[in-house]
């Protein structure tokens, strides 16, 4: 049979048969404990199995039967037994407190050195502790497993469900672990004794054990059919030892250790501090008036527009209509933002920013109080130096105000349950945050915060967790803060209930047809959007998970809030039915927590844990390298899409293209502390370029209205009409600062051009990918065609409606050769030059008065106002 020495170290080895018998070991003192609930038809027998057994190999023995409130004469009969044979003891529990207590009871009250204990049922050979006490001498514990299982199959698929869980989470490396035959020293077993009164016992105690570096070894030993009676393990026991199962693995296993009082002196804090607070604001503040990108940023940017120009700050319109998709606190700050600023991109983009930049530092400042100092800070600084969180926080979308408000709202839930002592002006403050969540976005505010913060307060087994009356002091406070406005709006809108809660917050989360994604649709996300720091998201769930001494030592109940937090807020929007990346914005704070708490572990542990150290020192090394790679090509690639002028575009990719070359060669002469600050430079680097350079020049190649166009100076002022034809584009109002926008959808031609005839002059936004034939359905006839502007999402034109003169009524008799239809046909006069095509067959049509013919691309150039259009069939004439 091979052993293991330590267990805490090694895995387990086992016996898989039943040792040869050794000599009677006389020398051993061995007190058996068994407990008893109910058990009047086996427990004489048991205890006279027992005394047999014992009596034939040890010089001295005692029998403990531990009844544990029995209903039924086992008291009595072990009475009865006690009195033939003195070394039978009864112990009585008061009331049936469990087997754990049980147990318990039994073990404080053994007198010998060796301590076994076994079942009242009678179901194991007591002859087989012959090949287990030579053991005793040699380990801690001595621990039997069931050869051959003689339960009925529901009780042993039980047991088998339960052993694997138990070696999933906790891995005691115990092949049985509620196997009723097992030996233990005394003076040992008073450091493990357990505190569970149920089945948990038993997990418990070997947890323990191997977490003092106690030996233990497994022995086969004979099983047989319960003698008589039934067994007391049903299905209801099943949720009662998950309940102790889960809070022991999480407290005694995954997050076991204790905080350490702060180390660090104020100065190193605020050094910390204002380092923040420079890198954050480089990165999120400057250079926000980029035009906005549609449709999100239009539309957020003219709700408050409207609200101004309205007067009313209660019902958020939207093309002057009530939009009631959410709620208006994000569209209260920025209105502020444009009263202080002007009704600009940048006045707008403040609040997104503004936001960002305070959950960096309010995920410092907790961070150091819930962790310490040193991990605050790294991660809070590889949170302000991931793309996604820099991107989301200048752009003009709602989540960056949401994580604000809800990162704030769950760490000050935190630090009202984790001092010991429940602390209710924290967690009055938490409840003001989460109501301020709910006039961000809504119900989601809260559904973010509870589960995490009761499963934490459970898990924990914290004495201050908050009861009913504290959580409905909770929903009342937060309902104080919002429900002012949810009630305005609800009498100023009837339909607001139903449209908000059920349509746009329920409804998406059961069945919206709006971003459908599959389940995993976060995992690639969660990657990409923490770049270039996604390649320690897999290495950190390691270290969370990882049973080892040394890394448990580091893991504090705070890091557990943290994992919840992230888990939760992930996995709630993974169950969603739609899904955008923005929406789990919220748990950035805690990874990047965690993230940092893990790089300041992995530091101060690496003289003693080499290969994880090594293994992330690889990871930097490779990552430095694809990041310098990834630049080289995003630089070539900006240049494609027209985001970069030739020199620029060159001398960048120069650059990135040296800074490869230089990690490649100095990156085994780095230190793991110079390749860390290395690297975080180069994603500095990253971040600012993309997101200061290239994110804003995408803006100007799409927008809908470039700032550097005279047109909107041009349409401010101008008393034509403006009409957005096909899509929204609500930057359009926006930038021009008019409310007279007119919207007509791109399928209802015909209608538009009724509507243009009966304009003065009109500037029209097209959507590009509306054909040329559509386009000449719009109403040209009897306008004067200009265009004004081209990007790649719009075409801007300007048109003027103008008499039709005698030559066109002379030809509105004529037909279309082809087909027989009217021909349709634009004003020709004395100050027509050429002939424009149009999108026509140009062999079919022919130029009438001998004017030049041109293609339609170089007709509108040289007829940009004033040009005819003609298309006369053959068979017309001249």
């Amino acid at each position: 049979m091979e052993i293991s020495n330590n267990l805490a170290i090694e895995p387990m080895k086992r016996s898989t048969e039943v040792p040869e018998a050794g000599s009677n070991q006389g020398n051993h003192r061995l007190s058996m404990v068994i407990p008893a609930y109910n058990e009047e038809d086996t427990i004489r027998q048991a205890i006279s199995e027992a005394a047999t057994a014992l009596g034939g190999m040890l010089a001295e023995y005692e029998i403990l039967i531990v009844d544990d409130g029995s209903a039924d004469r086992t008291a009595e009969i072990v009475l009865e037994e006690s009195v033939t044979n003195p070394c039978v003891r009864l112990i009585k529990q008061p009331r049936n407190m469990g087997y754990g207590a049980a147990l318990r009871a039994g073990f404080q009250a053994a007198r010998f050195e060796l301590v076994s204990f076994t079942d009242a049922d009678c179901q194991f050979e007591l002859s087989d502790l012959e090949y287990m006490l030579p053991l005793a001498d040699q380990f801690d514990i001595v621990s039997g497993y069931r050869i051959d299982r003689k339960d009925p199959a529901r009780r042993r698929f039980f047991s088998w469900g339960y052993n694997t869980l138990i070696q999933l989470l906790i891995g005691t490396g115990i092949r049985d672990i509620d196997c009723a035959l097992k030996i233990y020293h005394r003076d040992t077993l008073q450091q493990f004794l357990p505190e569970a009164n149920n089945f948990f016992a038993n997990t418990e105690m070997f947890c323990k054990a191997r977490r003092q570096d106690l030996s233990v070894v497994d022995v086969g030993v004979r099983h047989r059919p319960r003698a008589a009676g039934e067994s007391k393990v049903s299905l209801w026991d099943i949720p009662e030892t998950l309940k102790t199962l889960l809070p022991f693995w999480w407290t005694q296993v995954v997050f076991s250790a204790e905080k350490p009082a702060a180390s660090e002196s104020n100065r190193h804090f605020w050094l910390a501090f204002m380092l923040l607070v420079v890198v954050a604001g480089t990165l999120l503040l400057p250079n926000l008036s980029y035009p906005l990108i549609e449709p999100d940023e239009g539309r957020y940017a003219e709700i408050p527009r409207e609200m101004i120009a309205r007067g009313d700050w209660i019902v958020p319109t939207l093309r002057f209509k009530p939009y009631l998709d959410k709620p208006p606190l994000f569209y209260w700050l920025c209105a502020v933002s444009y009263k202080l600023f002007g009704p600009t991109d940048q006045a707008a983009r403040l609040v997104p920013a503004a936001s960002a930049f305070l959950t960096v530092l309010l995920t410092f400042v907790f961070g150091a109080r819930m962790l310490n100092t040193r991990s605050a800070f790294l991660g809070a600084l590889i949170m302000c130096l991931s793309l996604g969180f820099v991107i989301c926080g200048r752009f003009l979308i709602l989540d960056s105000l949401l994580a604000l408000v809800v990162t704030l709202s769950l760490f000050l839930a935190y630090e009202a349950v984790a001092s010991g002592r429940f602390r209710w002006s924290w967690w009055i403050a938490s409840a003001v945050a989460c109501g301020l969540g709910f006039l961000t976005k809504g119900p989601v505010a809260l559904l973010l915060l509870a589960p995490p913060v009761v499963v934490y307060c459970w898990l924990s087994r914290l004495k201050s967790r908050p009861g009913f009356g504290a959580w409905l002091v909770y929903l009342l406070t937060a309902c104080a803060v919002a429900a002012p406005w949810y009630v305005a709006v609800s009498l100023r809108e009837p339909g607001f209930v139903h449209h908000f809660f059920w349509v746009h917050n329920f409804g998406r989360f059961l069945y919206s047809v709006n971003h459908p994604q599959p389940f995993w649709f976060y995992v690639p996300v969660l990657l990409l959007a923490w770049m270039p720091w996604g390649l320690l998201l897999v290495p950190l769930a390691v270290y969370l998970l990882k049973r080892s001494k040394e890394l448990r030592a580091t893991r504090f109940l705070g890091l557990g809030f943290l994992a919840l937090w992230a888990v939760w807020c992930v996995m709630f929007f993974s169950v969603s039915k739609g899904k955008l990346p923005t929406y789990i914005l919220p748990a950035w704070p805690a990874i990047a927590l965690a993230l940092g708490h893990f790089l300041a572990t992995m530091g101060a542990l690496s003289p003693r844990w080499l290969p994880e150290w090594n293994f992330l020192h690889s990871r930097f090394q490779n990552g430095l390298l694809a990041l310098c790679f990834v630049s080289v090509v995003a630089c070539s690639v900006t240049y494609l899409l027209r985001l970069d002028e030739p020199f620029e575009a060159s001398y960048e990719s120069i650059l990135w293209i040296a800074a490869l070359v230089g990690a490649w060669v100095l990156r085994k002469r780095w230190s793991p502390q110079h390749l860390f600050g290395v690297f975080a430079l180069t994603a500095f680097v990253m971040v600012f370029q993309t997101t200061q350079d290239w994110f804003p020049a995408w803006g100007q190649v799409h927008t809908v209205l470039p700032a550097s166009s005279p047109l909107r100076e041009q349409m401010m002022h101008s008393p034509a009409e403006v009409i957005c034809c096909g899509k929204t584009w609500d930057s359009v109002p926006f930038y021009l600062q008019r409310n007279d926008i007119t919207y007509m959808p791109n399928h209802d031609l015909d209608q538009l051009a009724e509507h243009i005839d009966r304009q003065q002059g009109a500037y029209l936004f097209l959507e590009n990918d509306v054909e040329a034939e559509k386009r000449y359905r719009i109403g040209f006839e009897n306008s004067a065609v200009q265009t004004l502007w081209k990007t790649p999402k719009v075409t801007i034109i300007y048109l003027q409606q103008r008499k039709a003169s005698p030559a066109v009524a002379a030809l509105e008799t004529a037909t279309d050769g082809r087909q027989g239809a009217p021909l349709r046909t634009a004003e020709a006069d004395s100050r027509a030059t050429a002939i424009v095509a149009g999108a026509v067959d140009r062999e079919f049509y022919q130029p009438v008065g001998g004017l030049p013919f041109l293609p339609p691309d170089q007709g509108e150039a040289v007829y940009p106002a004033t040009g005819a259009l003609w298309f006369v069939p053959r068979q017309a004439g001249n």
